[in-house]
């Protein structure tokens, strides 16, 4: 009724005699940054801000394991253009991923850096980040022991480099989803 009674009194009041002043390119930067400035105090905004990049984590997350299984198989399962989409992504979500962990743990302990920074989330994420850690150390291992120093190997897979790559885009990727993720879940427990 609220809302009806200003519509009217909107569409009927008459129109004003003056024009507005032209906005200056200060006036326009100084309105820009009070509303950027309102709008990151808003813990709201900042809730949707991580929702975005832990799905964006998650699907980087499953295209990386996408490929890698792929490389495994020795087989290109992507477009170049996908390699270095997945290179670059990383750096999207790792980087508010830091700034949350940063937030997160403020003066604790570095050795409990993990369990301070996925606190709230269920213990399989942190249990499934140490297992993809741990897989990918040795592989990596496994990969620079298996090649003989100094030769080039003939007739490499197709899959060998994604295989390699993907290992990490793994890790970063699932790391950037679990401190992301159990940000929001320990905010949803708060309210």
């Amino acid at each position: 009724m609220f809302l009806l009674y200003f519509a009217a009194k909107s569409l009927t009041a008459r129109p004003a005699l003056t024009a507005a002043a032209p906005a200056s390119a200060s006036g326009l930067v100084g309105a820009y940054s009070s509303k950027l400035l309102l709008t990151l105090s808003n813990p709201m905004p900042i809730m949707s801000f991580i929702g975005v990049f832990a799905v964006l984590s998650l699907v980087g997350f499953i295209l990386s394991l996408w490929v890698h299984i792929g490389a495994l198989f020795g087989r290109n399962v992507a477009p170049e253009s996908f390699f270095w989409g997945l290179h670059v992504g990383i750096f999207v979500v790792f980087f508010p991923a830091i700034l949350v962990a940063e937030k997160r743990v403020g003066s604790t302990n570095r050795k409990d850096f993990w369990k301070m920074v996925t606190k709230g989330s269920p213990d399989g994420i942190r249990y499934l980040f140490y297992l993809l850690l741990a897989y990918a150390f040795v592989s990596s291992l496994i990969s620079f022991f298996h090649s003989p120093p100094g030769v080039v190997p003939k007739g490499l897979s197709p899959g060998v480099p994604w295989r390699g790559f993907s290992e990490g885009w793994m890790v970063f990727y699932f790391g950037s989803f679990a401190i992301l993720s159990s940000a929001l879940h320990s905010s949803r427990q708060r309210t």
